[in-house]
């Protein structure tokens, strides 16, 4: 029988049930120094988009001015554990995960740890809630990198834009695509990246193509997704490029892109910032 208003076999009073929206609001990363970080308020719905976890802190009102001042969950790297390294120590020359993560249960305050893993961090005692909410790095004396997190409101995805650009490619030629793996820079993740290219041409015409690595098949397609040529012979030629980056088939997998000038032009590569798809 067809019910007036709903499709045929439908039952009065039986809800549509559809999965949550995927969301991050707020949580918005800080450089503060060189081994602390902050997370600022706001809520995101956790890795398996089953329940949400939410950073409201008690507000603190000061006396002189009448003002106030939200709290923020603070991530030192000399901790271990809630507002620490989840495991371990800090390490050198190292990308971590940084996680909002919380209790489903409601009998522990939503904390925070950064990871090596950029699938499930290990989690405290009384924990069993995730949200990856960005990456940070660190140098080659355990410190963290200087960066700034843009806030676009809403969107999953947040442009990490660092205080010094990370050169991952030295001036080199290729008359054919080589693949140049991101990991002193940019996250496992597959990502727009914003790369500062130095091309030397050999000639005028001379040019530097850029494209994702595919793992599966070994190309990302029979020519480069981006190009950059050169004006004059011998006379440096710089350029913003952003090209998406792929994954290479090491295990775990890294970000990697592919590149190639002529035999004789040669290209310097330094990453400026990255697209994290949260």
């Amino acid at each position: 029988m067809s019910l007036v208003g709903g499709p045929i076999g439908s039952v009065v009073g039986s809800p549509v049930v559809n999965a949550g929206a995927y969301y991050i609001n707020g949580l918005y990363l800080t450089w503060l120094t060189t081994a602390t970080i902050s997370i600022a308020n706001g809520a995101c719905r956790d890795s398996t988009n089953q329940n949400d976890i939410v950073f409201s802190p008690t507000v603190v009102t000061t006396t002189t001015p009448y003002t106030t001042t939200p709290s923020t969950l603070v991530i030192n790297t000399a901790q271990q554990g809630a507002l620490g390294v989840d495991v371990g120590t800090i390490a050198a020359s190292t990308m971590y995960a940084v996680y909002i993560i919380g209790d489903s249960l409601g009998n522990n305050a939503t904390t925070a740890v950064i990871s090596t893993s950029f699938t499930q961090p290990t989690l405290p005692y009384g924990y069993d809630s995730y949200r990856r909410i960005g990456a940070v790095l660190t140098n080659g004396s355990s410190q963290i990198l200087a960066f700034t997190q843009e806030q676009p409101g809403g969107q999953p995805g947040r442009r990490m834009w660092y205080s010094t650009p990370i050169s991952v490619l030295a001036a080199t030629a290729s008359a054919t695509f080589v693949a140049q793996n991101l990991a002193a820079a940019v996250p496992p993740i597959i990502s727009n990246v914003t790369l500062q290219a130095d091309l030397l041409p050999n000639t005028a015409a001379a040019f530097v193509e850029l494209r994702p690595t595919n793992a599966i098949t070994g190309s990302g397609g029979a020519a480069g997704n981006v190009k950059m040529s050169g004006d004059v012979a011998a006379v440096h030629h710089f350029g913003q490029l952003q090209v998406c980056s792929g994954l290479d088939a090491n295990v775990p997998p890294r970000a990697s892109i592919d590149w190639l000038t002529d035999a004789v032009s040669t290209v310097a590569l330094t990453v400026t910032a990255y697209v994290d798809h949260l």
